[in-house]
């Protein structure tokens, strides 16, 4: 019997529901299938799919000859109509990228060898072994890694494969962007659709009517452009409503008359967007989950969510929940527990080495929520606190929030996030808008445009309007392996592999000046190598890897008739030091104080020292181990690491320029790399064993040198040129005990203030106690919920490998 809506508004789904997770968002995080890293290894049984890299192929092999934007375009036509569409139990939001969530995409333009590690890890079922070979030898030579071999020699290549001193990511895993939601939810994409073929009705005007026949090629790219744009949106709509379909057909097969509702109306929804706006905040959510699968899947890999969720959602919210009350905020609350869990269940194929360097997570999706209007008014909305509720409520690991904090923020939306906070998931982080807004003003954007930004990855900021979405990839440098080259003649001193120029014998250093000469010197190489690389892949990207889709989603890309890729207007670069800037800064410090002014030492003697990791020299490590320590407010170090490692890493970048032409700056940050880097550096001047873990964060002070306090350590901090970087991460953690409490929320503000007038960018925080840390280590399955702040993400403690475990214990635990 056909049930009405008025029927079941006593079920859960229409229930009010003020504090904890449903019982239907408890379901589906109970059958949830974790992508994270453990180590190199995915925490829980996956496998590849090469549904995707047949598909691509199946259409390639039948395009020879047609413009590559159009080839880009029919492969992603192919892959939609014939792709499997997945909807799930209990869920509300709906779409997976695979055939079933265990599934994870094999994008074709992956190396072989990643294939070849996977299928040795188990990752590629018995059956699929065969065609996933074959497809990498179709591929072999067409990679973007293989493209990008031609333009440097051997021994840059053996750099950048060893991935040790640069990480350059190549044309294979393309920038991080984001559509302009507003344009794409005021439109729908059948608005955007008559934009693109009015547009291609005017080119092909211009083409018969135009006298200047040398615009005759640029009118025809366009044209191309407009064609390839139009394909994948009109793919794009078949594939949503192909949701719809089988939502219907399951609708017809369910004996559960709520359930059977729900179908329907999902079925409505999907029929709906993101074909046009959306008109609820079921739509909404759902258009927005089905565009960011879309782009960062289907289109061309890549990560990263990257939206101002409080704000594209917000029009919806209000409508729904606030004017209309068509549901109300506990139903919103459980949709956005349901996205959620949505994102939490994707999933990339990753080599191993960028496995270990993310452990505890894998796509590194971050919302961002607070901050200002395009008028400098707060934008912390009733939205904003819900966000923060479902994130409390939902208790998973991704995506990762980040609250952009300023001084007129709402008290009430601070507390909110100190209360999700207190519960130890390292969520949110918070992000000083009075460093952030005017770092993107440096980079060429207006007060209005530099308002309006969100988080790209985990940490760097990147304006969403107009400008700004796309083209917003970076790479990464080790300063520490710098340094290391510095003192080794060039070279790596654990496996000789040559980093850099001959800068000199340790002996021939007669100062501390000399040393730093060396070392700028192989800073200087390490970015310039790493920025010709980066721009190469930028190039490839434009050249070999239009993104039709993506750009049908820019109205400016439409204006222009271009794709994104390769447009030339402004963009946000910036280089991550990945892991040890700190080490560094405290082995120049140490280098400085005893090799050259207390002279405990000659500096040819400590290398070989280094070289042998200390051995047999325990007091030696011990006074170089209690030389002085960034982290406490000391003038000495502090100095050293402001003026020789961070002003000089950033005096070196400035002289680089990406391919539009923009300086990128600098960004201090580690994911997971301080133990993936950690064990391929040599022992350093800091009293660091060989192999042991990097300081965390980009500018944390050493587990267990910050002996003077939080304050001391904002104090340290911020002797450092905030306004000079893209972000600098800082991770602190506290007691429990901290912030309990009437007090501890007097402190906590008192604290956040302190930290914003300092012109800090960023901090984090963890607040889970080490006796309940070791107690998860020893039962991992009584603890399975508990989660850690590692880097720009946080994780399930259990879902790190026990050396990670050990260093987040160890990290020291500040008291107010």
């Amino acid at each position: 019997m056909a049930v009405a809506k008025e029927d079941v508004v006593s079920t859960e789904f229409f229930a009010r529901r003020r504090t904890g997770i449903s019982s239907r968002t408890r379901r589906l995080k109970d059958s949830l299938i974790s992508k994270s890293f453990m180590g190199d290894k995915f925490k829980e049984p996956v496998f590849i799919d090469p549904e995707k890299a047949r598909l691509y192929t199946e259409s390639w092999k039948t395009t020879e000859g047609l413009p590559t934007v159009l080839r880009r375009a029919k492969a992603f036509e192919h892959i939609l109509d014939h792709c499997a569409v997945v909807i799930l139990e209990n869920e509300l939001i709906v779409g997976y990228p695979g055939s079933g969530t265990a599934a994870l995409l094999y994008s074709p333009e992956r190396p072989r060898r990643i294939v070849e590690e996977l299928i040795d890890h188990g990752y590629v079922r018995d059956e699929d072994k065969a065609e996933v070979l074959e497809l990498a030898d179709y591929w072999a030579g067409k990679t973007p890694r293989d493209m990008m071999a031609r333009y440097f020699s051997t021994e840059e290549m053996a750099i950048l494969n060893s991935r040790r001193l640069i990480w350059a990511l190549g044309a294979d895993y393309t920038q991080r962007a984001m559509p302009d939601h507003d344009y794409v939810f005021a439109h729908g994409l059948e608005g955007i659709i008559n934009k693109l073929q009015m547009a291609m009705d005017q080119v092909q005007v211009e083409m018969v009517a135009v006298e200047n026949l040398v615009r005759l090629p640029e009118l025809a790219q366009k044209r191309d452009f407009y064609e390839a744009a139009i394909i994948s949106c009109r793919a794009a709509i078949r594939w949503a409503r192909r949701h719809a379909q089988l939502a219907r057909y399951l609708a017809g097969r369910e004996a559960d008359p709520v359930r059977q509702l729900e179908l329907e109306g999902i079925a409505e929804v999907c029929d709906h967007v993101p074909a046009r706006p959306p008109k609820t905040f079921q739509e909404a959510v759902q258009a927005h989950y089905f565009i960011w699968l879309l782009t960062h899947f289907y289109d061309h890999e890549c990560h990263g969510t990257s939206e101002r969720i409080d704000q594209i959602l917000w029009p919806a919210y209000r409508s729904s929940v606030i004017e209309n009350r068509e549901i109300n905020r506990e139903q919103a609350q459980e949709l956005l527990e349901c996205l959620w869990i949505k994102i939490t269940s994707c999933g990339r194929l990753l080599p191993s080495d960028t496995r270990q360097s993310h452990q505890g997570t894998n796509m590194v999706n971050a919302y961002t929520i607070g901050g200002q209007l395009a008028d400098g008014t707060d934008a912390c909305n009733e939205l904003t606190e819900v966000i923060l509720d479902a994130t409390s409520s939902i208790r998973v690991n991704q995506p990762s929030l980040a609250f952009r904090y300023h001084s007129h923020a709402s008290e009430a939306a601070v507390l909110k996030a100190l209360q999700v906070i207190q519960t130890g998931m390292g969520m949110p982080s918070f992000k000083n808008d009075d460093v952030a807004i005017p770092s993107l003003m440096d980079m060429g954007y207006t007060l209005k445009e530099a308002r309006d930004w969100a988080l790209i990855g985990c940490m760097s900021p990147g304006v969403v309007g107009r400008w700004g979405r796309v083209r917003r990839n970076a790479w990464h440098i080790t300063v520490t392996k710098s340094l290391e080259a510095a003192l080794n003649d060039g070279r790596d001193m654990l496996n000789g592999l040559r980093l850099g120029p001959e800068t000199g014998d340790p002996s021939t250093f007669a100062s501390y000046e000399d040393l730093l000469k060396a070392f700028r010197e192989q800073v200087r190489y390490a970015l310039r190598l790493g920025m010709r690389m980066h721009n190469i892949s930028l190039w490839l990207q434009a050249e070999y890897f239009p993104r039709p889709f993506l750009s049908a989603l820019f109205e400016r890309s439409i204006e222009h008739g271009r794709d994104l890729m390769g447009t030339g207007d402004k963009s946000v670069p910036w280089i991550n030091i990945l892991g040890g800037a700190v080490d560094t800064a405290d082995a120049l410090a140490a280098l400085k104080k005893l090799v050259f002014e207390e002279k405990v030492i000659d500096l040819p003697s400590l290398v070989e020292i280094l070289r042998n990791d200390w051995e047999g020299h325990e007091d030696l490590r011990q006074r170089f181990l209690n030389a002085p320590k960034f982290g406490n407010d000391d003038d000495y170090v502090d100095t050293v690491a402001a003026r020789d490692l961070y002003g000089l890493v950033i005096e070196e970048m400035s002289q680089l320029r990406d391919t539009w032409g923009v300086t990128p700056k600098c960004l201090p940050q580690a994911v997971s790399g301080v133990w993936s880097m950690g064990k391929v550096t040599a022992a350093l001047p800091n009293g660091r064993h060989k192999g042991d873990p990097l300081a965390d964060g980009g500018i944390s002070p050493n587990i267990g040198s910050d002996h003077n306090g939080p304050t001391a350590v904002l104090a340290s901090v911020a002797k450092i040129d905030h306004l000079a970087h893209k972000a600098i991460l800082l991770n602190q953690r506290f007691t429990p005990s901290a912030f309990a409490g009437d007090k501890g929320k007097r402190n906590f503000l008192a604290y956040m203030k302190t930290w914003h007038d300092y012109q800090i960018d960023h901090v984090q925080f963890n607040m889970v106690d080490s006796a309940t840390l070791r107690k998860a280590q020893l039962e991992p399955e009584k603890h399975r919920d508990i989660m850690v702040r590692v880097a720009g993400y946080s994780a399930y403690f259990v879902e790190l490998d026990q050396g990670v475990q050990d260093h987040i214990i160890a990290r020291t635990g500040q008291e107010l």
